[in-house]
C-alpha cells in the first residue's frame, strides 16, 4: 500500500479491490432481474459499483454495452474520452458534468 493517503483510506474503508481495467472497485448492488443482450448474452439488468482512480491510475479503453450513471463523490475532476464508430474522439470534460 502507498503512503497513508485519502485514497488509501477509502480503498480500505470501502473494501475496494483492483479493477481489471485500472483503479479500484467494489460492487454494491446487483439486480435479481436479468436481460438478454443483442448478442445473446444474459446479464444483470442493473449493477452499481464504487470506483476509485488514484492520480497515477487510469481506466483502460473499454467498450460500454450498457447505460452508465456516475456519481462524483470526491477528488479531482476527470475527462471521459469516447471513440465513436466513425472514428471521432469527443471528450466529455469535467466542468460541464461534474460541477452540478
Amino acid at each position: 500500500m502507498h503512503a497513508d493517503t485519502t485514497a488509501d483510506r477509502l480503498i480500505h474503508a470501502l473494501g475496494l479491490q483492483p479493477h481489471p481495467e485500472g483503479g479500484y472497485f467494489r460492487e454494491t448492488y446487483r439486480s435479481n432481474e436479468n436481460v438478454r443482450c443483442s448478442d445473446g448474452r444474459v446479464r444483470s439488468a442493473s449493477t452499481a459499483i464504487y470506483y476509485l482512480l488514484r492520480g497515477s491510475d487510469y481506466s483502460a479503453w473499454h467498450r460500454i454495452r450498457s447505460d452508465e450513471l456516475w456519481h462524483f463523490h470526491a477528488g479531482t475532476p476527470l475527462d471521459v474520452h469516447v471513440l465513436t464508430a466513425d472514428g471521432r474522439r469527443p471528450a466529455c470534460h469535467a466542468s460541464p458534468w461534474q460541477s452540478a
